[in-house]
């Protein structure tokens, strides 16, 4: 029973930890699910379960905060403040700074992006992984009319926007049952890196740099799939000295060589063309996927010869 009690009243202090403002409890609340009466207030503060801050208290730990906190969100809610208020309609309109009444500024400061984020985790334990899905795939397109071309038309909702998609798809364990978001997203990274600026200029969509690819929880085979669709963006140049997507293929060739080789090998069907900027000579052949694919192997060819000799064969 004790436990329970317990149970209920750090529940409590999450739920009415949510809402604008910094993610504290105010010391009027904290003393009412805390009494200091009763000796509660101090056995949470000796324990470090809540830490004081500013002018009230919060979760010492903050990946425990976000996940009380997550449990209790209202997701659909929070996008919806966050994220789907400033854009309408599939021509890409956005909404003027005030409607309805509503405030022009965000309710919460980006910091508290954790609950959200493990909201939309919690989304796709409890109602499946659909569910998730589809409030991933509305991310993205909230992404192309809060970021066009042009620029960004509603920057802070864009990062909301571009920040809860990153950082869910890190976070579930397994990313397989989105892959269908994953290709969509991939897709529309090559499209903004053909735009004037090119890959250096990518807006909101630089968050899913290679980087974010290669952290991704899924089989090397699909991995490496959807490093395949993004590789035509390499053919740009870049003024942002990032790494390129098949950089990203050519570390995960070194780090395990007869996984990577076969799958590499499948490239060689892929003729999409490399995208060229704007001032790139006009030549009649341009290199293609399936080109990139067999200039890493070769250059790599090092790493295991038996095994890709047994690829290129089979």
């Amino acid at each position: 029973r004790l436990a329970a009690r317990v149970a209920g009243q750090v529940h409590e202090a999450a739920r009415r930890c949510l809402g604008p403002g910094q993610g504290e409890l105010d010391r009027t609340t904290f003393e009412e699910i805390f009494p200091w009466r009763t000796g509660w207030a101090s056995a949470v503060l000796t324990e470090g379960l809540l830490v004081p801050a500013g002018a009230g208290y919060r979760f010492a730990h903050e990946e425990l905060g976000d996940w009380v906190q997550g449990a209790h969100l209202d997701l659909d809610a929070a996008l919806r403040s966050l994220v789907h208020r400033w854009h309408r309609g599939r021509g890409g309109t956005v909404r003027p700074a005030s409607t309805e009444g509503e405030p022009r500024s965000l309710p919460v400061p980006r910091h508290r992006i954790g609950p959200v984020i493990q909201a939309m985790v919690l989304l796709g334990r409890r109602q499946g992984t659909a569910a998730l899905a589809h409030r991933m795939a509305d991310l993205i397109e909230a992404l192309d009319r809060l970021w066009t071309d042009g620029g960004p038309r509603d920057e802070d909702a864009a990062w909301w926007a571009a920040h809860l998609l990153n950082g869910s798809l890190l976070r579930v364990a397994d990313a397989r049952p989105y892959l269908g978001v994953l290709r969509v997203l991939a897709g529309r990274i090559t499209r903004r890196s053909a735009a004037p600026d090119g890959p250096g200029d990518l807006g909101a969509y630089g968050e899913f740099g290679p980087w974010f690819w290669r952290r991704l929880r899924l089989p090397e085979e699909d991995r490496i799939d959807l490093l395949r669709r993004l590789v035509p963006a390499d053919g740009l140049p870049r003024t942002d000295g990032d790494e390129r997507y098949l950089d990203a293929v050519a570390r995960r060739l070194a780090l395990d060589a007869p996984a990577v080789q076969p799958l590499l090998c499948r490239w060689f069907t892929d003729e999409r063309p490399l995208l060229v900027g704007p001032d790139a000579p006009d030549v009649p052949l341009r290199p293609t996927v399936a080109a990139a694919a067999q200039a890493l192997l070769y250059a790599r060819r090092d790493l295991a010869l038996d095994e890709l000799t047994d690829a290129l064969i089979a």
